[in-house]
């Protein structure tokens, strides 16, 4: 097992890109997160509402993942834009 990380939404997008006709377990969880790359604004920043609708996509994610750790949800995100 390896790691390799990647910095960048392009970049993630056009790995993602060239390894989904090899992905099997988790191909839905590349088309589910080149989907939402697709959907970032590609200039300025999201209005609040369009922010917390793409963590609503990202939460929607996490059934494809094991992960036990994830303490960030939209709830989380949106409690803390709020209050601030």
């Amino acid at each position: 097992m390896c790691e390799y990380t990647i910095v960048g939404m392009d970049y993630v997008r056009k790995v993602l890109k060239k390894l989904l006709p090899n992905l099997y377990l988790k191909k839905q969880l590349a088309k589910a997160i080149i989907k939402l790359i697709d959907s970032w604004p590609k200039y300025g920043r999201p209005t609040l509402k369009e922010y917390l609708k793409f963590c609503r996509q990202v939460d929607a994610t996490a059934v494809y993942n094991y992960s036990k750790k994830r303490t960030i949800t939209t709830a989380t995100v949106e409690k803390y834009l709020t209050k601030n």
